[in-house]
Formats: structure tokens, C-alpha cells, sequence
């Protein structure tokens, strides 16, 4: 506890004194002085929240912005949350919120798992159950559909026979991780992807995502990744699966409540509905959802799940589904990380011409495919490293920057990168979810996750360079 503790005062330290002292030192040409100040509050706050906290660095940043010259305090604080991502987050998170009240997820998991075709077919059982944790993280997200799928493979494995640390069971729980993890960006309005965008919106508004291209992208990625690992445990890591010869498939699963048809129903609607204006653009109906915009579109159906009663009372009361929902430090990360983007980026801090002269030496004379190649690559091995906002940060910008110079639209790098900055489970502090597989000991050991994630780490970068660069080129080029 101890070092802990020491360790922790050691981080806010060091995370204060980027903040409060980087901008006093020299600014190498064209950074302004004003531009070293932002400088040292970005790196104090990506400093900050990747080892101590999500919610006071984000604060300190604030704070110090409207301190820098820039702008002021209080602009700082009404840009950081009067942003309409910030918003647009808010209410998916709330959404996120009543479908996990209901169980939902759970419930749609134990159905795909529970087909009586898959009796005595073992790997069918074992597709089955990686798509049992990539269809429902789709809708509420994917560490709490791990962790539901995980219970599904601890409850395979002891009727069949199967002990912690057997291959299979060891492999479906990093595989349900994995499908999880993709699952989650398969539509670009969850939380990761709209991130993403809204960081590169902070940096340029007029690159806005096209839904329809996107999922085109992400269910071509998605779809290879989970048929790459499938084809891994059948043909190379070939575990023993003749013990799920013997697994007999629960009958008799109860029907949706009302609630969980109520949950799907607010999803699928909101599907649509942000949908409907990018593949109907011409229709009166689509030029009034554009009017009420995607916060808007949102916050209506989470309004109208409210105004449901049974039995005389609230089915989904607002403390109730923002307890389940809200997770706060990402909000006040995710919009400072919007706020101090927007600055870091701007033209009166010089920074990004500093960049642009400085990394020309490594990317000039790239052809287009290379620079996206390198790029691609650059994001897969630091996402390992780093946070995920925290790669996005970084790495946005300079693809943005660098990619104008050589000839390559941002949005033709954005889907792949969404992806590749996922992948972080080959060190426990690439992400909570890397950091409770890890935890996992007693069922997957440490030398299986790096084995794992190093193959996974090489298939989607396989992938994303052989079709995800072409393709994603015709989609947004």
C-alpha cells in the first residue's frame, strides 16, 4: 500500500508539473510561448490520466487553459461541456444504462449459445459462443458482455469437464474478449468510434463519419477478425475439443420481459433512425432528423423510455439507469481530450507546422498505401502502451496533418485505426479490459495472452493492409 501510495503522489507530481512548468521553457520555432503552455497541459493531462486519474487531471487541464492565454476559464469549462459530442455521448451512455438494467445483453448471448443444432458439433459451440460476445456488444458495449460471456465459458467448461488453464477455455475467454472489443465499434454512434471522430472533428469540422461506408468497413473487419481466430484454434492452436461432445444446450430460455423488448426496441429504433438521412438523404423525413441531429435523435428515445410505467411506477428511472450507465471519468476525459485537441491543433500555438517539419523526414516520399501502412502500425504498437484516448490524441492529428501533406484523407485512415487502437492486450496497461484478462490468472495464463495477442496483433494488421486500406479507400476516398 505503501508504494501505492507513493507511487500515486509521485504521478500527480509529475502530472502538475508538466502542466504548470512545460510552457516556461524554450519554444523551438514556430511553437508560440503560448503553444509551449498547451503543450505542457496536453502532456501533463495524457501524463495523468494514463497513471493516476481520469477526473482531477481533466479538471487541472481546464483550468490551466483558460490560464494559458488561449481562452478563459470559464469558456474553457462551457467548450469542454457544451460540446455536442459530449452531449451526444451522454445520452448513449444512458441508453447503454437501460440496457444493462434490463439484462438484455445476457439474455440475447444465452440465446445464440443455446441452439440445439450445436449438440455434439464442438466447433460450432465455439463459434457460437464467440458470437454470443460480438452480436450483443454491439448494442451495450464490450467489457460487460465479456465478462457475461466469460460466465458462459466457466459454465461450458465445468459440465464438460474442461480445468483452468485447459487451451480451449483459455482461448474462448481471449476470444470472447476480442469479439467483444470489435463488436463494440461494429455501428460508428458507440462510445469508441463517435471518440474517435469527435477528436478529429476538434481538429478539422468538416470530416464528419458516413454511416453507411462505416459499416460496411467495420462489419468486413470484424467478420474476418472473428473467422481469423476461429481458423487459428481449429487449425493451428487445435486445442482438445472432444469433451464438448458431451455439452448439452440449455432448453427452455425464457422469453424477452417486457423491459428487455422495451431496451431492444429504443435501440433498434435509434439504428434507424440515424441511419435513415445517409441512406435515404432526399426523403422530408431525413431532412427533419438532420434538423433534430443525432444528440437530439437520442435524447428522444431515451425521453420517451422514461415516460413508461408498470404497475404504477417509472420501468426505467433516471438515477437508476444513469447508476448503470454513466461512467464519469471517461465523460470528463472525453471532454477535455475534445477542448485541449481543439487548442493543441489551432494555429496560434504553431505546433502542428513544428510536427509537420519535424516528421517530414520520416513520411516524405511515402506512397499513400506506405504512409497509411506506417501509420497503421505506429497506432497498433502504441496502443499496447498508452490509453486508447490518449493514442487517439496523439495520433489523429499528426494522420490528419501528414496525410493532407502526401495526398490521404483522414477519413479513409479513421475506420482502421478505430480497430487497431482496440487491440491493447498484449500488456495489462493497455486498457481495463487487458488489465482483467491478466487478472485472470487461474484460468489464462500470462505467456497465453502475449502468445494471443501477438497472433491477433498480426492478423488485424494483415488484415487492415491487405483489405481494410483498399477497401476503405473506395469507401471514403
Amino acid at each position: 500500500m505503501k508504494n501505492n501510495k507513493n507511487g500515486y503522489l509521485l504521478n500527480s507530481v509529475i502530472t502538475m508539473g508538466l502542466m504548470l512548468f512545460l510552457g516556461y521553457l524554450p519554444a523551438p520555432n514556430p511553437i508560440t510561448p503560448m503553444g509551449m503552455k498547451i503543450l505542457g497541459i496536453v502532456l501533463g493531462a495524457i501524463y495523468g490520466w494514463s497513471t493516476v486519474d481520469m477526473v482531477w487531471p481533466s479538471i487541472a487541464a481546464l483550468v490551466l487553459l483558460g490560464c494559458s492565454g488561449y481562452t478563459t476559464v470559464k469558456q474553457a469549462f462551457a467548450l469542454a461541456v457544451s460540446n455536442d459530442t459530449v452531449l451526444f455521448v451522454f445520452f448513449l451512455l444512458l441508453l447503454s444504462g437501460i440496457m444493462n438494467q434490463t439484462g438484455v445483453a445476457k439474455a440475447i448471448a444465452l440465446r445464440i449459445i443455446s441452439s440445439k443444432r450445436a449438440e455434439g458439433k464442438p466447433w460450432l459451440i465455439t463459434l457460437l459462443v464467440l458470437l454470443s460476445a460480438y452480436v450483443p456488444a454491439m448494442a451495450v458495449g464490450g467489457l460487460p458482455i465479456m465478462l457475461i460471456c466469460w460466465n458462459i465459458v466457466y459454465q461450458i467448461s465445468h459440465e464438460v469437464g474442461f480445468k483452468p488453464q485447459d487451451e480451449w477455455p483459455s482461448l474462448m475467454l481471449f476470444g470472447v474478449a476480442i469479439a467483444s472489443t470489435i463488436g463494440m465499434c461494429f455501428f460508428p454512434f458507440q462510445i469508441t468510434p463517435i471518440g474517435m471522430y469527435a477528436i478529429l472533428e476538434a481538429v478539422d469540422p468538416t470530416k464528419t463519419v458516413a454511416y453507411l461506408p462505416y459499416m460496411i468497413y467495420s462489419g468486413t473487419f470484424s467478420v474476418l477478425m472473428l473467422l481469423g481466430f476461429y481458423g487459428f484454434m481449429r487449425l493451428i492452436a487445435r486445442p482438445s475439443v472432444s469433451p464438448l461432445e458431451n455439452y448439452k444446450v440449455q432448453s427452455g430460455t425464457e422469453s424477452f420481459s417486457f423491459e428487455q423488448k422495451l431496451a431492444l426496441g429504443a435501440m433498434l429504433l435509434i439504428i434507424v433512425l440515424l441511419s435513415f438521412p445517409n441512406l435515404f438523404p432526399d426523403l422530408m423525413l431525413s431532412q427533419l432528423l438532420k434538423a433534430i441531429g443525432n444528440t437530439g435523435i437520442v435524447a428522444c428515445v431515451v425521453g420517451a423510455c422514461l415516460v413508461f410505467r408498470k404497475d404504477g411506477k417509472q420501468i426505467f428511472p433516471i438515477d437508476a439507469i444513469a447508476s448503470k450507465g454513466l461512467i464519469w471519468g471517461m465523460l470528463f476525459m472525453f471532454s477535455t481530450a475534445l477542448c485541449i485537441s481543439t487548442a493543441l491543433t489551432s494555429s496560434e500555438t504553431g505546433i502542428s507546422k513544428f510536427l509537420i517539419s519535424k516528421l517530414s523526414v520520416v513520411f516524405s516520399g511515402m506512397t499513400p498505401f506506405a504512409f497509411q501502412a506506417s501509420m497503421l502500425l505506429l497506432v497498433l504498437i502504441a496502443t499496447n502502451f498508452l490509453s486508447n484516448p490518449v493514442v487517439a490524441v496523439i495520433f489523429i492529428p499528426i494522420a490528419y496533418n501528414f496525410g493532407k501533406q502526401i495526398g490521404v484523407d483522414i477519413l479513409v485512415i479513421m475506420p482502421s485505426m478505430i480497430f487497431l487502437n482496440l487491440l491493447d492486450f498484449m500488456l495489462p496497461s493497455g486498457s481495463p479490459t487487458a488489465a482483467i484478462i491478466y487478472g485472470n490468472r487461474q484460468w489464462i495464463t500470462t505467456r497465453s495472452i502475449i502468445r494471443y495477442s501477438a497472433v491477433m496483433m498480426m492478423l488485424a494488421y494483415l488484415i487492415v493492409t491487405v483489405i481494410g486500406i483498399p477497401l476503405s479507400s473506395h469507401l471514403f476516398g
